[in-house]
This record gives structure tokens, C-alpha cells and sequence, in this order.
């Protein structure tokens, strides 16, 4: 440092300046902390769902509201949507169908079946207003919608979208018996789309992230290995469909033989509902945003029962409370916590830390280091490495990293960069910096994005929303104590 201000006293100015290179110390903490590899994995995310239905159709894969459900009969299912799908013409291979299911068996089976036919599915959901909904299916490009037959009956049958799509009842289409057999369904490929999940978008409307086989395959193929999951494993499915959580919740478990519990769909926000599947089916895996881990915890401690069947706590999405962590370790002692992030854009996650101890100087818990075939940098405005301990801009690259914004190249081209040393890269919006043991610190966000119970909310398209109404002329949406509240200016 002293060597660069002594340099710019004596230089010209006018001329090229020194060049102030990073030190040989970090450059070892941005290299190791990317050092991550695994083997490719070939499968696509059809692959990983079916692998364990003829190895073990017996085996109970799904549980939910209305019974358990074995791999034979969750590999039937999804053969049938698939069937259905193709010998109807409806399924087009990286174009998109939509899903709007309860929790449960048939939104596992109708993304699995969706798929299987070569088409990618988007997840929609049942508390979204129908608004929302249409926007989301006019953005995706939609033809073709599978329902449950409550929501159908309850929603869509009269609503003002419903002549727009051909709509599906699930029920029914899962019992389909179709001619076509198994091997002669469309070949999906790693490359092609597998999910498109919509966010929050700056300008007021939604952006689809378009997701392949092969970035959700490799972030799966990491956890699974790491935390060797596998048939004794039981998952509650507590995320939506429409968050890129669920994606691990799914496929993760059944590509290792393991068991998806998924709540009642109305009660989904009830912790005590929680705490009596964890006790009833021994869940060995939790997967949440850290909002609904405390909330969990907070449970358990009211009702002095512990947590010791949880072996693995994965917690995303937003801050991690400093002390949690122990609190966690308190009820399961033997458990492994786990701090992941990343992106959607980067195919659920892509950065990790193992929370063993919290050092009480620490003010948050660290973002952590990349995962396995990913990288993470942080990088200043002219696309250079931060050195240890300076602010700059998250980027992620590797495998992970999105294919586009779905039908959106203006969004893409800006948020999609092609970096002349570290390639494709993804600029996440996140401001973060090197720590010198070997990890990154998030240090929120660069726009109006926030986070909001793990949910990425945009408060410029919750502002132009609201600014279309009939009677506001203009505003502005915050959050105060985790909640949205907006300002408004009537109009005259």
C-alpha cells in the first residue's frame, strides 16, 4: 500500500498509471476458495427422479396429506403426464407448461411428467391473485396450464384468464393410459431447460430464470454427496414450488432414494403442524430460509421437545441470526448447519459455509465458499478482483449460472456478462468482500432488491404496481419491520 501511494506521488498523472496487481496472499485466498471440483454428472433431472422407480418401486417416496406414495407409483404417474402430454401435442421441447397445485404428490409428478415429455415447467402459486398469475403465464409464453381440480373448480373455471390456456386436471391426467411407451418419450438432454422460475422485476413485471438440467444436476449431485444422502433420509418440503428451494426438497431426495414429506397446503405456516411431521416421521433433512428454522426452534423450546432426528440443517435465502445456529445445536446436537446462497440465477445455490462454532465478534454468519464446478468472485466496477477486505460486486460463474432471463436479452445482456479472464459470469446485485480465512462476506444489497421472509422482493415493481391503481398518481414501497408498507401520492 505504501509502495502504490509512493508511486502515484512521483508518476505523471497525464500517463498510464501503476499497475496495482493483487498480493500473492490474496490471490491464495480467492484460488483455494474456488477450488471445488467434481466429477460431471451426465444425468438430467428425469434421470435423477427415476433412477430408484425400478431399483426400488417399493420404497416410499412421497407422503402427504392424502397418503404415501411408493417409486412405482410416482414413476406411473409421471409417465402418464408425459404420455398424455406428447400423444396430444402439447408438450414442445424448452417451451413451458405450467404447474398451479397444492402441496403434494401431484406437483411432484406433474413437474416430473412435464419433463419427461422435453418441455420445462413453471412453477406457479396457489396464493398468488389471479393478476399474478396471468402476468407470470403471459410472460412465459404459456399454452398449456396443469391444475388440481380444487384449484380449477375454485379459481380458474371462472376466471378471466380462463379462455386464454388449455387447463389440465391433474387428477385426472395422472390416470391417463397412453400408447406411446417409455422409450419412445422425446430425449431430454443436460443443456436443455428443465424449470423456469419467475422473480421480482425492477420495471414491474416478472423475470423468468431459465434453469438447465445441468446446473440444477451438479448443485444436487454436491449436497447429496457431501452430506452423504440417502434412502434413510426424509425431507419436509416446506418451500413452495414456485422457489427454487423446492427443487433440492424434489429431486434431491429422490435421486437418493430418500422420502418427500410435504405439509397440508393450508397448513403450511404453523410450526406446530411442522414439529408433528418432524416427530411423527423422523425427518433427517431441513431445508428452509432462516425465518421458518427459527420459528421451528422457537416451537420446540415452547413445547421442551427436542429436534434430534434433524442430521442435516440447510438455511438460505437471508441473513442467518448470529445465534441460531447454537440454538439448533441445542435441540440436535449431533446436526450439521449449514449456511448456503447464491442466486436462483445459479441453480439454487452456489456458495456454502459450515457454521461450527460462531465467533462472538462475528456479526453475521459468513456466505461462505464456492460450491463444487462453481465460482465466486468479487470484483470492482472495471470487472478486477477485489483484495481482502474491500467491498465490490458478487459474481458467480461455473456451472451453475442460469441459460438467460426467459425471452428477455436486454435483461440478460445486462446481468449475463462474459468476463474476459473468468468467463461467463453472473452479476448478482450483492455487494460482498474476501475475509482473510478464506470466505466471503454478503454485505447486502447494490439496488431497491430486499429479502422479505426469503423471498426476493422488488420494491420498484411493488412501487409501479401499485402506481397503476385507479387514484395514485405516484409511489414509493419499503420495509419496516419486516413488512412492505407503501407511500402514496392520490391524485389531484
Amino acid at each position: 500500500y505504501c509502495s502504490t501511494i509512493a508511486q502515484l506521488a512521483m508518476v505523471d498523472w497525464e500517463g498510464p498509471l501503476p499497475d496495482i496487481g493483487l498480493s500473492a496472499s490474496d490471490k491464495q485466498v480467492i484460488a483455494s476458495s474456488n477450488d471445488f471440483r467434481q466429477a460431471k454428472v451426465s444425468d438430467t433431472l428425469v434421470d435423477m427422479s427415476l433412477t430408484n422407480v425400478e431399483k426400488h418401486s417399493g420404497r416410499t417416496a412421497v407422503i402427504d396429506s392424502t397418503g404415501s406414495y411408493t417409486y412405482g407409483m410416482l414413476g406411473g404417474f409421471a409417465y402418464h403426464v408425459a404420455g398424455y402430454l406428447t400423444e396430444h401435442y402439447l408438450a414442445t421441447p424448452n417451451e413451458l407448461i405450467a404447474i398451479l397445485s397444492e402441496k403434494g404428490l401431484q406437483q411432484l409428478v406433474s413437474c416430473i411428467g412435464i419433463m419427461q415429455s422435453g418441455s420445462a415447467y413453471l412453477p406457479l402459486h396457489v396464493d398468488w391473485p389471479e393478476g399474478r398469475i396471468g402476468e407470470v403465464l403471459q410472460e412465459g409464453a404459456v399454452k398449456t396450464v396443469l391444475v388440481s381440480k380444487s384449484q380449477f373448480d375454485s379459481r380458474m373455471k371462472h376466471s378471466k384468464i380462463n379462455s386464454q390456456y388449455k387447463w389440465l386436471i391433474i387428477e385426472d391426467i395422472i390416470h391417463y393410459r397412453p400408447k406411446v411407451s417409455k422409450h419412445e418419450l422425446p430425449k431430454v438432454n443436460q443443456t436443455d431447460i428443465a424449470y423456469v422460475i419467475f422473480t421480482s422485476g425492477s420495471t414491474g413485471k416478472p423475470k423468468g430464470v431459465v434453469i438447465s438440467h445441468q446446473g440444477a444436476v451438479n448443485t444436487i449431485h454436491a449436497v447429496n454427496h457431501r452430506f452423504n444422502i440417502s434412502e434413510a433420509d426424509k425431507v419436509l418440503a416446506l418451500s413452495e414450488l414456485s422457489f427454487d428451494l423446492s427443487v433440492y426438497d424434489m429431486f434431491g431426495l429422490l435421486a437418493a432414494g430418500g422420502t418427500i414429506v410435504y405439509p397440508d397446503q393450508d397448513r403450511t405456516k404453523e410450526p406446530a403442524h411442522w414439529h408433528q411431521l418432524v416427530q411423527k416421521y423422523h425427518i433427517t433433512l431441513w431445508n428452509t430460509v432462516p425465518q421458518l428454522m427459527q420459528l421451528a426452534v422457537d416451537y420446540a423450546n415452547d413445547v421442551q421437545q427436542d429436534l434430534h432426528t434433524l442430521r442435516v440443517v440447510l438455511m438460505s435465502g437471508d441473513w442467518i441470526p448470529v445465534k441460531l445456529p447454537s440454538q439448533i445445536k441445542g435441540l440436535s446436537p449431533k446436526c450439521t448447519v449449514m449456511s448456503l446462497g447464491g442466486a436462483t440465477e445459479g441453480s439454487i445455490w452456489s456458495i456454502w459455509y459450515e457454521i461450527q462454532a460462531v465467533d462472538p465478534q462475528w456479526t453475521s454468519i459468513p456466505y461462505g465458499q464456492a460450491m463444487p464446478n462453481q465460482q465466486m468472485y468479487v470484483l470492482n466496477d472495471f470487472g478486477e478482483h477485489c483484495p481482502v477486505d474491500v467491498t465490490g460486486q458478487i459474481h458467480i460463474g461455473g456451472m451453475g449460472v442460469a441459460l438467460e432471463y426467459w425471452n428477455d436479452r436486454e435483461k440478460t445482456q445486462d446481468s449475463f456478462i462474459e468476463h474476459p479472464e473468468l468467463g461467463r459470469l453472473y452479476r448478482t446485485g450483492d455487494w460482498g468482500k474476501w475475509n482473510r480465512s478464506g470466505y466471503i462476506e454478503f454485505e447486502g444489497r447494490v439496488d431497491s432488491q430486499v429479502k422479505l421472509n426469503g423471498y426476493r422482493v422488488e420494491l420498484g415493481e411493488i412501487s409501479a404496481k401499485i402506481s397503476e391503481m385507479n387514484g395514485i398518481e405516484k409511489a414509493l414501497a419499503t420495509i419496516q419491520d419486516n413488512q412492505l408498507v407503501a407511500y402514496v401520492i392520490p391524485t389531484k
